[in-house]
């Protein structure tokens, strides 16, 4: 486990959200990015050091609010597997529509989980293969 980022460096970051631990995980050759609820101005700032951020699976960033996720971020991480975590009744209507439809640019369908559509989501690796198992 790698602590990637706890607070933006080289970007002017003043959104609260963007002082919380971004954290990678690798296992073999199978790796996880937890963004948290950094928004765009803070992936600037991750992308611009040069962190490695490309990952088989990512915990989109900000519950799939707009103001996270961007399209420089995910064509740096690449991934493979998407989960949006964000609850049925949410006020600020996460997910929003801008972000599903760049990681459905990006991916096929399956390969994005919606917490709120699906469920309790596990992922499990050997450190070759990814499986998910979905509650719904």
């Amino acid at each position: 486990m790698t602590v990637l980022q706890t607070n933006c460096v080289l970007v002017e970051c003043s959104n609260f959200n963007d002082k919380g631990t971004v954290v990678r995980l690798d296992f073999r050759g199978v790796s996880f990015l937890f963004t948290g609820d950094m928004t765009t101005r803070a992936e600037t700032d991750l992308l611009q050091t040069n962190q490695r951020v490309r990952s088989t699976v990512l915990k989109v960033g900000h519950h799939g609010s707009r103001t996270s996720t961007g399209p420089a971020f995910l064509d740096a991480v690449d991934t493979a597997l998407a989960i949006v975590t964000t609850g049925i009744k949410n006020q600020f209507g996460h997910p929003h529509d801008e972000v599903m439809q760049r990681l459905y640019e990006r991916l096929p369908e399956e390969s994005v989980y919606v917490i709120r559509d699906r469920g309790t989501v596990t992922v499990s690796t050997d450190g070759e293969r990814v499986w998910v198992v979905a509650e719904r």
